[in-house]
């Protein structure tokens, strides 16, 4: 949950106007999820490349919570990502307020 609420709140520092951060938002998340999903299972994309999809791929980290386990890899997947987001976040809202 924090992992997207941390790309929804960079989406909305990119755009002032609610419905196309909005729209980031939920195309981003449909990235992580489905396009990421089916281009790691695609037959022309090369293995190591397959592999590093298949990591990115959001889903797959949740299965484990599913079942009760707390992986230390897993968590450290949703850390660095709701980090990577706001940290983003943070420079762009610095960036505007300098101009």
């Amino acid at each position: 949950g924090g992992f997207y609420l941390a790309i929804g709140t960079f989406a909305s520092a990119i755009s002032q106007n609610q419905i196309i951060s909005y729209m980031l938002t939920v195309f981003t998340i449909c990235l992580f999820t489905f396009v990421i999903y089916l281009l790691s299972r695609a037959a022309f994309i090369p293995p190591q490349i397959q592999q590093a999809m298949q990591f990115m791929f959001v889903n797959g980290h949740f299965e484990d919570f599913g079942k009760g386990v707390l992986d230390l890899s897993r968590i450290i997947y949703f850390v660095s990502g709701m980090a990577f987001f706001l940290f983003l976040a943070v420079k762009l809202v610095e960036s505007k307020r300098w101009r």
